[in-house]
């Protein structure tokens, strides 16, 4: 069906709901399994299955009516009407080098950031000559590219062809190219193509020649700053050092890969949305190094604007960021969908009667 369309058409899906079996949401009151944890690893399966064929046809949009996190209409008050996302969180996938130099993984890291929804694509530009010394550059590192550490991230290292080839995948599938720069020639180059934003990542951070240089000569006067391995005192010193910026987006992050849950302390995101409503060229951020999406989902509830999440194409002993980052293809989409439901049930902080509300009684009135 789905290939033989001439137009995109919308399907909607009812009584799939995934909850195990009961009285109340089974038509025909039947239960097809007596043990309760098989009925739950069924509807897991049942599940997954079900999202894999939601992104599985290009001209086929599937539109669930029901009341889960998955759920695109509410049967009771919107039949006919589909929820529209806001879209006002920045939503970054995380390539960084796990492209490994190769065009087509390049090619396809953007399609499917694309697909999946999010709004920019990033990868990492760095001199590797300078920004290692020949001990570390000389030591053994086994990977598919040589023996040494050397061999290994000059293959990584992106060219100005790949830059450009970017740039032009990235306007193809209409979604944005993002760069960290680790070094000032790094800067130099990434500067010049006019991006929304370059990036400072966690890396850096202790490098003051490097900070200054960039707060003096990026034009534009907008940049992502990554926090890992910094205490409060680094948003000090952001806050003063970028001053003049237009736009200055701190990342919250922790350098661990992964990341803990009681080591990832959201709470600081909403001690940036507050600094943000004092500075106000500060926008808090979220960089998630954890493997729970419920992490990223209380960042937009504690006020970031932009979540920042690592990708990968399966499973490799080499890749960079392997341990922390999820994949491109499955994980990934459906995170992406979380951020927008998080959106969706943050809503704009202004109460009223609501179509969907009612009483079970009828209301009393003095």
């Amino acid at each position: 069906i789905n290939n033989n369309l001439k137009k995109k058409i919308k399907l909607l899906t009812w009584g799939f709901d995934f909850s195990t079996p009961h009285k109340l949401n089974d038509f025909s009151n039947k239960i097809f399994h007596e043990n309760y944890e098989q009925r739950e690893i069924n509807i897991i399966a049942q599940k997954r299955a079900f999202f894999k064929v939601q992104e599985k046809f290009e001209n086929i949009t599937f539109l669930n009516h029901g009341y889960n996190l998955f759920s695109d209409i509410n049967p009771k008050s919107a039949i006919s009407k589909k929820l529209s996302t806001t879209n006002k969180i920045k939503i970054v996938a995380e390539v960084t080098t796990n492209h490994f130099g190769e065009n087509d993984l390049i090619k396809k890291f953007i399609k499917l950031s694309a697909k999946a929804g999010a709004n920019y694509v990033k990868f990492q530009k760095r001199n590797v000559d300078t920004f290692y010394t020949k001990i570390e550059l000389n030591k053994k590192y086994s990977s598919p590219f040589g023996t040494t550490f050397r061999d290994y991230r000059k293959k990584l290292e992106l060219n100005i062809k790949q830059i450009e080839l970017i740039i032009g995948e990235c306007k193809k599938f209409n979604i944005k190219p993002l760069f960290s720069v680790l070094d000032i020639e790094s800067f130099n180059v990434i500067k010049k193509y006019n991006f929304d934003y370059i990036k400072l990542p966690s890396t850096i951070s202790k490098d003051k020649k490097f900070l200054n240089y960039v707060s003096k000569n990026l034009n534009k006067k907008k940049i992502i700053i990554s926090t890992g391995m910094e205490d409060h005192k680094y948003f000090d010193f952001i806050v003063r050092k970028f001053s003049r910026f237009k736009e200055v987006i701190v990342l919250h992050c922790t350098s661990s890969y992964p990341t803990f849950l009681s080591d990832i302390n959201i709470g600081i995101i909403r001690y940036l949305s507050n600094l943000s409503k004092k500075f106000k060229y500060i926008t808090p951020g979220f960089s998630s190094h954890d493997l729970i999406d419920e992490a990223s989902m209380m960042a937009v509830s504690s006020g970031a604007k932009m979540i920042e999440k690592h990708v990968k194409f399966g499973q490799s002993d080499w890749a960079h960021f392997n341990d922390t980052a999820i994949d491109i293809e499955t994980d990934f989409v459906e995170f992406v969908k979380k951020i927008r439901r998080a959106e969706l049930i943050y809503g704009n902080e202004k109460k009223k009667v609501l179509a969907s509300e009612h009483h079970k009684y009828n209301q009393r009135k003095s």
